[in-house]
């Protein structure tokens, strides 16, 4: 982690509780973000015990902190108790000759106080914005932060989402339901896959659409238990640890003969509350059937000349030219290039050059999506790859463009090829352009863009780029 900036020392003090006060040991989870040794922002799941002292209105917690250990802060119970409030700019030490403080933001852009919602009955804390080690008290200059803070009473665990077991094979299936928060109904892929009587169901958000859940089946029916780890996104508020149904167990009817699943409503939700609110929900399977798939759509270019890459995004449909759905795991695509010769082929994602990748792709598999959410990127039906192939290669080209490919019933079949052109897009002079770095804070720059690369200052409900990601905005 590199230090942004040394403000100038004066007589600090660090925060300590009273001395005959109580300490009760809960457990901390959260997520850290910080700029590693190569720029780019790193994100990591912390778990550990923290102690806690209640004292009268007052709340000191003995908070993680990721520079050098742990450090006292103080909060103030609000007049309704339903959240402590601990004032921003408070002293935490040095770091290699730069003060600490630990600071809030709601915005990312300025600082606040740090407050946390508490539930006195089932004994949780949940912060409801940034935390910072910042090396200031009036402005930006942050270490480290967390975008999600949850402090409980009850033990807690390293989460994993649910994975399926080795060897179990998903089946494809089609979702459909209705979207409560955006009232409309909603269509995208899905899997299945049943292991006994284990059956696990995917697709029950868009932001998480690959995310499992984990149920038992009892004839024509399925149970699933409520609050299950889904995993984490990343949204306009940072790293979010998204939950199926916190609130109890699902029922689902299942169908043997066609394998349908069904379910009046479900929730996921996030420490802050609820993201997807879901009636009406059906899992349908998608037959193996030969089927030409529908062309790619929203093909958009962008470039970025400090990196000497350009990045190429657009959206797959999962359904053929007819508008059936088909199943996401015979679905594949290729980007094609047209040279400065006039010469068509294939561009391949050569591992070499994609280093997080495990092998070359010529035909790349719908799913694909590195670890690192990188440089192949994917959030439902919307892809973005980062061109690495040097951007006097890149610009050079006539045309860049995809092709969809679709594998199934014994059979191939192709979609037309949805071209975007390079040389006129250069000749406009106006080269939208994309920050590779998906960080928040001033840790690194922070800026969101529309599909058609233009820079937003106030983004409404939609899908964006926000420094080199797809993120949501609800």
């Amino acid at each position: 982690m590199a230090a942004m900036m040394a403000t100038i020392s004066f007589s600090q003090t660090v925060v300590t509780p009273p001395a005959n006060a109580t300490k009760e040991s809960w457990n901390f989870s959260g997520i850290m973000s910080y700029q590693g040794e190569g720029g780019e922002l790193e994100s990591e799941d912390v778990v550990e015990p923290i102690n806690v002292v209640f004292d009268d209105n007052d709340l000191y917690l003995h908070f993680p902190n990721p520079l050098f250990g742990s450090s006292w802060v103080k909060g103030t119970k609000s007049a309704d108790g339903s959240s402590y409030v601990f004032a921003n700019g408070q002293y935490l030490g040095s770091y290699y000759g730069s003060d600490v403080y630990f600071c809030g933001s709601s915005d990312s852009q300025t600082l606040s106080d740090v407050t946390f919602t508490y539930n006195e009955e089932s004994k949780v804390l949940v912060s409801t914005g940034y935390i910072l080690f910042n090396g200031s008290t009036t402005t930006l200059s942050t270490f480290c932060y967390f975008s999600t803070a949850y402090i409980t009473k009850e033990s807690a665990a390293t989460e994993q989402p649910v994975a399926l077991p080795e060897g179990v094979k998903p089946m494809d299936y089609s979702f459909s339901g209705y979207d409560n928060y955006y009232n409309q109904s909603v269509t995208h892929s899905a899997q299945v896959a049943i292991n006994g009587n284990d059956i696990y169901v995917s697709g029950l958000s868009e932001v998480l659409p690959e995310a499992w859940i984990k149920g038992t089946l009892n004839g024509s029916t399925a149970t699933f238990a409520a609050n299950q780890f889904m995993g984490s996104y990343y949204t306009p508020n940072g790293y979010m640890k998204f939950y199926f149904n916190p609130a109890g167990d699902v029922t689902f009817e299942y169908d043997a003969q066609t394998g349908k699943l069904s379910t009046y409503g479900y929730i996921t939700a996030t420490p802050s509350g609820v993201y997807d609110d879901i009636t009406n929900a059906v899992w349908t399977k998608i037959p193996d059937v030969a089927a030409t798939p529908a062309k790619p759509e929203h093909l958009d270019f962008m470039i970025q000349g400090a990196y000497k890459m350009g990045a190429l995004q657009f959206t797959l449909p999962t359904t053929d030219e007819n508008g059936n759905a088909l199943g996401i795991s015979n679905l594949y695509y290729t980007l094609m290039v047209e040279d400065a010769n006039g010469q068509v082929a294939p561009l391949t994602l050569n591992k070499e050059l994609y280093t997080t990748l495990d092998q070359d792709y010529t035909e790349i598999p719908n799913s694909l999506n590195d670890e690192t959410g990188y440089l192949v990127q994917k959030d439902g039906d919307n892809h973005l790859l980062f061109l690495l192939q040097g951007l006097d290669v890149i610009m050079s080209w006539k045309m860049i463009g995809v092709k969809s490919i679709y594998k199934g019933g014994n059979e191939t079949h192709e979609s037309e090829v949805v071209w975007y052109d390079i040389q006129s897009f250069l000749a406009t002079g106006i080269h939208p352009t994309f920050d590779t770095r998906h960080s928040t804070l001033n840790i690194q720059h922070s800026t969101t863009y529309n599909l058609q690369g233009q820079k937003v200052e106030n983004a409404k409900k939609g899908l964006y780029i926000k420094n080199g990601r797809k993120v949501i905005i609800k």
